[in-house]
């Protein structure tokens, strides 16, 4: 009798062991949930309140009715810069710009500046009706 009582015991106590190491693992399970939820909204909004805080809406100028005369002390101008891949090899099509550039030129402040434009920029290519990278648009229009 001692015998199947021990038994039982022991079938208990193995049984209780099952049950915590399982309870542990849920436990893990959980905490590593929740933690890693919190980890994935954390670097969600901070990701947005940084995109948020360098996102600034641009207005747009008309352009001059006169043409820009360079030899004028008193007329900045622009000249936008493209390297583009003409296809070599055979290829027909008009190709990309792999360089984009915009050229300022100031005579009166004695100051020229030159931007460097991404070539992977996304944006709305105007005339084409879609977004699309920046290089694309020299291949849509020319």
């Amino acid at each position: 009798m001692s015998n199947k009582r021990s038994e039982k015991n022991q079938d208990r106590y193995k049984k209780n062991k099952r049950n915590r190491k399982l309870k542990i693992i849920v436990i893990l399970i959980l905490f590593l949930s929740v933690g890693s939820g919190l980890l994935g909204w954390k670097v969600y909004k901070d990701f947005r309140n940084t995109s948020d805080n360098i996102f600034q809406d641009i207005t747009t100028q008309n352009k001059r009715s006169e043409p820009v005369d360079v030899k004028v002390e008193d007329h900045p101008f622009s000249m936008l810069l493209l390297g583009t891949d003409s296809g070599d090899l055979g290829r027909t099509e008009k190709g990309r710009s792999d360089t984009v550039m915009l050229l300022t030129v100031n005579k009166q402040q004695e100051k020229m500046t030159i931007l460097s434009i991404p070539r992977d920029t996304y944006t709305e290519i105007i005339g084409h009706g879609t977004k699309d990278k920046i290089n694309h648009a020299y291949a849509f229009g020319g």
